[in-house]
């Protein structure tokens, strides 16, 4: 049977709870994505749980792509023009609408797939998801993000590692996945923050690939901008 990503959720749910009279060690929830509200489930240290559902949050229009200077690749730009990325060509279901939490945008988004369903909701599917927000920085840092956001893929693909990451103009740290759902797909997990002004903002970007293809995660990392 595939691996369904998010369609139906799972939780992982990390216990531990140690009560005296001083202290307590609260209950640690960690999840990918789920299609419930999460109203009742509020991680450690106050962390929305909503917060870490990136792709089931956005919703919106098409965004704007053109040919970009690297043959089979497009420059797409989310809808108010702050994000620009590359992606392939055949990745032609794109969304770039506001990252939101409970109605309330937390920042700014764009995804784009062949199949932005199927790379919803499966972990053998070709795609990417690029955000940024301002309202991280509240919770925890980038390294705490990467951990959280990465959770399910250590379930559901065999981790391969953590890796420094810098560009020059970003900083962070990314986990690669390989032997992802039925068909073995690569993932990718960045989580990083400028260098100049690092409490600033927060950028997550998960992409997914077939087996090996590196040169889409280079592109989309060597072009992935925010300009704010």
């Amino acid at each position: 049977m595939r691996p369904i990503k998010k369609t139906f959720f799972f939780i992982i749910i990390v216990t531990a709870i140690l009560l005296s009279r001083f202290a307590y060690l609260p209950l640690l929830v960690f999840a990918k994505e789920t299609q419930f509200s999460w109203q009742n489930y509020e991680l450690a240290y106050k962390i929305p749980l909503s917060i870490y559902l990136p792709l089931i949050s956005q919703t919106g229009t098409a965004v704007n792509c053109v040919a970009s200077s690297t043959i089979g690749y497009n420059t797409c730009t989310d809808d108010t023009g702050n994000l620009s990325v590359d992606v392939p060509d055949t990745w032609a279901d794109v969304i770039g609408s506001s990252w939101t939490d409970d109605g309330t945008d937390i920042g700014l988004a764009i995804s784009a797939a062949p199949n932005l369903s199927d790379f919803k909701n499966y972990y053998d599917a070709e795609g990417m998801f690029f955000g940024t927000s301002d309202q991280f920085a509240k919770y925890g840092g980038y390294v705490q993000w990467l951990d959280f956001y990465t959770a399910s893929y250590r379930i559901n693909c065999t981790f391969e590692g953590r890796f420094d990451y810098n560009d020059g103009l970003y900083r962070g740290k990314y986990d690669f996945f390989s032997n992802c759902g039925t068909d073995g797909y690569d993932a990718y997990i960045l989580s990083a923050v400028d260098i100049v002004d690092p409490t600033s903002k927060i950028i997550l970007i998960e992409v997914q690939v077939v087996p090996g293809d590196t040169a889409t995660v280079e592109q989309i990392w060597h072009t992935f901008y925010v300009y704010f």
